[in-house]
Parts: structure tokens; sequence; C-alpha cells
């Protein structure tokens, strides 16, 4: 049997090659990014925004300075550089350079500098600021001899000036230091500097953090001499210290005194005093003020 084949004249034969290559051709056409819109305007519906850029704000001169003396070595060249960089030294930069230093020395190499060079002329803030940095940093001498040389420079001396460095002599790892806390507050009389409850504070609890009861006590006595009356504050301090010290039946004389003064005492009174009689297993004495604390009324959650 004779087989017929199909022409391409026929009218029913597909035409296979050239379908296949249109379809292909289509299928491998990238497609239109920005496809014309229907309207026949001839600009694209899709207009991508421009990417903004974030502008940095400009880094302050302060910054630059402190930046500048954390990597370099403290040389005449970058003594030069700051002097370039800076057209004035005036009190906010000063200040600012002090209080963005990395390190205690850049501070003080700082300080020490734009004096010695005439640039600027330190006053009360500024010597307050680096007698606070030395401080906090136990370098107690040389905050002791910049603030004993401001009357040199004619700068007036004060109560806050002196508070810190006696603080910072409290807080010394070395006990026998606490002596040049009670010479700077003896030296403030000398030197005509007004001691008010805030100094006498201040020594109190330097003295007592090194457990010098009998010395608090006759400051506290002193105090009362003077016609300082005591705050609320002033007895917590107290209290504080002896109980650290473990004297008792001090600090429980000092919490009745306080209420018979009509000081009321607060929830740090109370707190203090239960843990020191939980120290040395005065349960029954610790829930007796529990009791009454509750009986305040305080919110204790």
């Amino acid at each position: 049997m004779a087989t017929s084949t199909l022409e391409p004249s026929d009218p029913h034969a597909p035409p296979p090659l050239q379908l296949n290559r249109s379809r292909n051709r289509s299928l491998n056409r990238s497609p239109n990014r920005n496809p014309k819109p229907q309207d026949g305007s001839g600009t694209p519906t899709h207009v991508p925004k421009a990417r903004q850029h974030r502008t940095r704000n400009p880094e302050k001169i302060e910054d630059i300075i402190c930046r500048m003396m954390a990597n370099r070595v403290w040389t005449t060249r970058l003594q030069n550089s700051i002097r370039n960089l800076v057209p004035e030294f005036d009190h906010n930069l000063v200040w600012n350079v002090l209080h963005g230093a990395r390190s205690w020395e850049h501070a003080l190499q700082f300080f020490r500098w734009v004096e010695r060079s005439g640039l600027f002329k330190h006053d009360r803030e500024t010597h307050l600021k680096i007698i606070e940095i030395l401080s906090r940093n136990s370098k107690l001498n040389h905050a002791r001899c910049i603030l004993l040389d401001m009357p040199k420079k004619g700068v007036q001396l004060d109560e806050d000036l002196f508070i810190g460095l006696i603080d910072g002599y409290g807080k010394s790892d070395k006990g026998c230091i606490i002596q040049e806390s009670v010479k700077l507050f003896i030296k403030m009389k000398e030197l005509g500097v007004e001691r008010s409850l805030k100094s006498y504070e201040a020594l109190l609890k330097a003295i007592l953090r090194w457990g010098r009861t009998m010395m608090a006590k006759r400051y506290f006595n002193a105090m009362l001499s003077e016609g300082i009356e005591p705050t609320r504050h002033t007895y917590n301090v107290m209290i504080w210290g002896f109980l650290k010290s473990r004297k008792l039946e001090t600090a429980k004389r000092f919490f009745e005194d306080m209420k018979s003064r009509g000081i009321s005492p607060d929830l740090v009174t109370y707190n203090t005093m239960i843990h020191g009689y939980i120290r040395v297993d005065k349960m029954d004495e610790s829930e007796q003020l529990f009791v009454e604390l509750k009986g305040r009324n305080w919110n204790l959650v």
C-alpha cells in the first residue's frame, strides 16, 4: 500500500520549521524593560528615583583634636598641627577637648600646653574639669597641685573644687592616703573657702570608707558645733559607715538621733539598717525593722 506524503502546498500541512523558529525567537528575546505606555505619550510609565546620598556631618574640631592626640605621640609637631587647625582657642573648645580626651594623659598634656603656650587662660570651669578627670583616674597629686596653684593664676577657689578631690582621696586604694582628705578639708579653712554641709559629707564618707569611725564622730560633732544641721542624707552616710565597720550600737544611736531631730528615715535608711543587722546574723532586729518599714505603707515591690 502506497503512503501519501504531505507537500508544502497542501493546505492541511503545518509549517513546522518556520513556526518553531518564530516561537524560539520570541522566547529568547529579552523583555523590554521600559515598555511604551499604551496612551502613546512616548515616555516610560515608571521612572526610577535618583539614588539619594546621605551627607555626613562635618567632624567637630574638638573631636579631630582628640583623635589626633590618641593616634599620635605628643610632640612639638603634633602641637603645631593642632595650632594650625584652630584659629582661636576659646572656652568651649578647650572644655570639650578635655571632656572628650581618650585618656587622662591626653587631657593633662593639652591642659598644660594651651596654658604654657599662651593660647588660653584657664578659668574656673576648665580647672574643675581637669581636677575631676585626674581625681577619677586616681592621679590625685597632679589634681592637688593644679588646685592649689589656682590662686597664683588669679582664679578663685570654691568648695566644689575641693569636694571632688576629697572624695577621690577617700576612694583611693591606699588607706594611709585618707589623711590627705583631712588635710584638704583643713586647707579650705586656711584659704578662706567656705565649708558647708556638702564638704562635711564628702569628708565623712571618705573617712568612713576606711573605717575611721572615731575620726568621723569628731568631725560630725565639729559640724554641729559650727551650726551646720545634718540632713537625712548625712545620717544615711553615718549609719552606712558605722554598719560597714560593724559598729551596730553606734549606728542604732544615729538612727534614733535622726528621729529625735524630726528627720524621718527613708527607704535607704531602713535598707541600710536591715542589711547591717543581717550581716552579723541579727535576724530578730532586722525583722523588727522590716515590720516597722512595712507599717509606713511604702511600695516595697
